[in-house]
């Protein structure tokens, strides 16, 4: 027995699918914030379809970041939401899919104002622009410093 789930704008869900079927993970979406959001707005703007199962469940316990107990609002939250913007109108683009909410206008007001250039407030995807990396990318572009 299965049932439709509704897409709501924001929600990371765990989806199981064929790989051929799924897009490739935005790797702009380095640390945190935003990775599985985006895999799932893609999916939505593919007119994919989420059947939740009845007989299978996941039970998620606990997620240990930076060797303590996860809390959801690390200081580097908006690394991620930097690089949101243009993923956001490349899938426009692509898909004539457009979703946000009200939240999401507020965090991005929050990363112009704490990313934004002078004087249009326009933000640069920080991964792109410190040449943060993961997947297929060449690991000799990232740097990093113990500390920061």
């Amino acid at each position: 027995d299965r049932y439709e789930y509704k897409y709501r704008f924001g929600c990371e869900p765990y989806v199981l699918l064929n790989r051929q079927h799924a897009p490739r993970y935005a790797e702009t979406f380095v640390g945190y914030g935003k990775d599985r959001v985006s895999f799932t707005y893609e999916l939505v703007a593919r007119s994919t379809t989420f059947l939740v199962q009845s007989e299978l469940f996941l039970v998620h316990y606990r997620t240990e970041q930076r060797g303590v107990e996860y809390v959801h609002a690390p200081d580097d939250w908006m690394v991620g939401e930097t690089c949101w913007p243009e993923f956001r109108d490349r899938v426009r683009r692509r898909y004539k899919y457009y979703a946000v909410d009200c939240s999401q206008r507020i965090i991005d007001q929050q990363v112009v104002r704490a990313y934004g250039r002078w004087p249009l407030g326009v933000v640069e995807c920080v991964s792109a622009s410190e040449r943060l990396c993961v997947g297929a990318c060449k690991p000799q572009m990232a740097v990093f410093k113990q500390g920061h």
